[in-house]
């Protein structure tokens, strides 16, 4: 149990943990939400932390930091499986022919306009997130963009034709750890956001199965380039959905409950 939690910090993140990997990396999976949460806390952190300086840290400049932080806590692990998407989805109907320029190191001209267009939209979102005082939605966004890659890793077979680390955790995934996903996801959902975030994670479910079936119907089924894919892009939307639906609940069901210092609306 504890190695698994150590694989899904070292793979998710660059946070150096003591201890010994796992045997089994798909069994990792079953930590990914609550590793979401972890990174979407410190998200949070920073801005509790640099907003004070607010004379001469302006919201756009913060929203900077956040890209740039997230960016280094990942490696720019997933950006590098968006990019290696883009380039390999766009345009492309073969399936030998994705693969191959999926597994190609150099990135295209897809790539680097969807690693600009998705950058870009993160920047705006923490930006107005910031603005509005809710920076706490940050969270919710990191918890759910993780707990789609287990579930694709789980819900799917492999779509590469030949090994790679995406395969150690797609191939042996059970359904058993990503229901354990699944649980922190609700758990964690429901205590910050109350029954919105509930909402949200049925919204989220959806979404994810969209990605997971167009992927599919591509390749057959993920790689690890596009479990990361899967979790830019939901990461990216999901900054986005919280912001509407969280704002304008607010104005219709103004009530709020406090947890730990951080505003829930209902």
């Amino acid at each position: 149990m504890i190695a698994s939690f150590i694989t899904a910090i070292r793979t998710l993140t660059i946070f150096p943990v003591p201890g010994k990997d796992t045997n089994d990396f798909s069994a990792s999976i079953k930590w990914f939400s609550l590793i979401g949460f972890i990174l979407g806390a410190f998200m949070f952190a920073i801005v509790i932390l640099l907003k004070p300086f607010s004379g001469f840290l302006s919201a756009e400049v913060l929203a900077i930091f956040l890209v740039l932080a997230i960016t280094v806590m990942t490696r720019g692990l997933h950006l590098d499986g968006l990019a290696d998407w883009a380039d390999g989805f766009l345009g492309n109907i073969h399936k030998e022919r994705t693969l191959a320029i999926m597994k190609d190191p150099h990135v295209g001209t897809f790539g680097i306009v969807a690693l600009f267009i998705l950058l870009m939209m993160k920047w705006v979102f923490f930006k107005r997130l910031i603005v509005e005082d809710l920076e706490f939605l940050i969270i919710g966004p990191y918890v759910i963009s993780r707990t789609a890659m287990a579930s694709l890793s789980v819900l799917y077979n492999y779509g590469g034709d030949q090994d790679g680390l995406g395969k150690s955790f797609i191939a042996n995934a059970k359904r058993s750890n990503l229901y354990f996903a699944l649980t922190i996801t609700v758990v964690l959902l429901s205590f910050l956001y109350g029954v919105s975030g509930i909402l949200l994670f049925g919204t989220a479910l959806i979404f994810e199965r969209v990605l997971g079936y167009w992927f599919a119907r591509k390749l057959g089924g993920v790689t690890g380039d596009l479990l990361g894919a899967a979790c830019e892009i939901s990461e990216t939307a999901f900054l986005f959905i919280f912001f509407i639906v969280m704002k304008y609940a607010l104005e219709i069901l103004p009530g709020t409950v406090v947890n730990f210092g951080v505003s829930v609306y209902f």
